[in-house]
């Protein structure tokens, strides 16, 4: 039965990246489950994108130290949300293994102001003036407003904020 209405349920190509329409909330654009960093349609994205198993799965490369507050643990069982702090992770995750050749990294996901404030940081140096919120930078633009890199004494910090809410409501989807 389900596998007859896939079609109508998840009409989109998993395959298909519309970089244009990356990291959407839900509703946005025509994407009822919003988009992931590649600009896919939420409902047909993996199951690698949940947070523990994105960090179980560098933890079998890197050292990982996690700190995620209890009001994060419950904001993190939105699949959205979860979806949206797994690309900040990644990311912080590979620039830090790109960037630094780092062995070790450290994630702290708190509430602050409406938002999971994610942050990622490893030993290093950045080489470059760090970048600010509205930066023009390819990898940290499509991180969302208010994502920042910063050097913090020996440590390179990838912040982040995420909304808790976007305000707005995903369109009914007919079939």
């Amino acid at each position: 039965f389900t596998a007859f209405f896939a079609g109508f349920i998840a009409p989109y190509d998993y395959a298909a990246q519309e970089f244009g329409a990356r990291l959407q909330a839900p509703g946005v654009g025509g994407h009822l489950f919003g988009t992931d960093s590649l600009g896919r349609e939420g409902l047909v994205q993996s199951n690698h994108e949940d947070v523990s198993e994105l960090v179980a799965t560098w933890s079998s490369v890197l050292d990982v130290s996690s700190e995620i507050s209890e009001a994060a643990a419950v904001e993190l069982g939105d699949p959205a949300i979860s979806r949206r702090v797994a690309t900040v992770i990644n990311e912080g995750f590979v620039n830090a293994v790109k960037h630094s050749e780092a062995k070790e990294v450290w994630l702290s996901i708190g509430v602050e102001d409406g938002a999971l404030l994610v942050r990622t940081w490893s030993i290093g140096v950045i080489e470059k003036a760090p970048l600010e919120p509205g930066s023009a930078s390819r990898g940290i633009g499509a991180l969302g407003d208010g994502a920042r890199i910063f050097q913090r004494g020996d440590e390179v910090v990838l912040e982040v904020p995420v909304p808790l809410s976007t305000g707005l409501t995903a369109p009914v989807r007919t079939l």
